[in-house]
Order: C-alpha cells, then structure tokens, then sequence
C-alpha cells in the first residue's frame, strides 16, 4: 500500500479518534520512525501499534507488513495469508441468500497455496475466480 492510500486511512481513523487521539497525532514528528519499521511513529500511534517496536505482536511481521495485508498488529494470531491475500472483511456482511443480487454465505475454499481462504475477505471489489474440481 502506496504512503499515500497510508495516510488517507489513518486521516479518517484520526477523524474517528477522541480528542487525546487528535492532539497526540497533530503534536507527533511524521518524519520520526524509532523502530525503521516503514510506519513513522504518528501513524503507528494512530493504529494503537508500538513505535519502538517493528513487529508489535511479536508474530514474524512488521507492523507495516500486518497494515499492507489488512491484519492486527496486535494480535499474533491474526495472520496474513500465504498467497498474499488481504483481510478485507468489514465485519458487517449479512448472507441475503443464493438468489441474482442477493449475498452469498462467506464460504471458505482452499487457494492455490494450500490454505483456507474466507469469500468475506475479499469485499469491496471485483475478483475473478478460477474454480476447479477434482473427482
């Protein structure tokens, strides 16, 4: 994810923020980044992570590799897929039903790197998928 795409989201999370938040990321040195970890220390403040830390949950990524595949730099458990696939489930998705315009259920099928891969993951865009069956 482009430092750009970085700082549009951690805009809107600081809009979201109480005011110890607001002020803390106003007074914090953009240019700042203790731990060489790719995030400079506002937007780690900003996601909750340690700046004097690179990988806050102790899980083998960086904090700036947990952001860019959309898992919680702290939690150990919540991992990025193999393939690279990103976490993009909003957390709100309600099957509708099987039917033309209604939400399917978020069924869980196996990627080509051998792990079980959640359908809500991919929301909020289009994705082409290639499915095959073995007898």
């Amino acid at each position: 994810m482009s430092k750009t795409a970085i700082a549009s989201v951690l805009t809107l999370l600081a809009a979201g923020c109480g005011e110890r938040k607001d002020e803390t990321i106003a007074d914090c040195d953009e240019m700042s980044d203790a731990d060489s970890d790719g995030l400079n220390d506002c937007e780690e403040e900003a996601l909750g992570s340690d700046p004097a830390k690179d990988d806050t949950d102790g899980d083998g990524l960086t904090d700036l590799e947990e952001f860019d595949c959309g898992t919680s730099a702290l939690d150990a458990d919540d991992a990025c897929y193999a393939c690279g696939w990103g976490k993009n489930d909003p957390g709100n998705i309600q099957a509708t039903g099987a039917g033309v315009d209604d939400i399917m259920e978020n069924v869980t099928l196996v990627d080509q790197c051998g792990e079980r891969v959640n359908m809500y993951d991919f929301a909020g865009a289009y994705h082409l998928m290639y499915m095959t069956t073995a007898g």
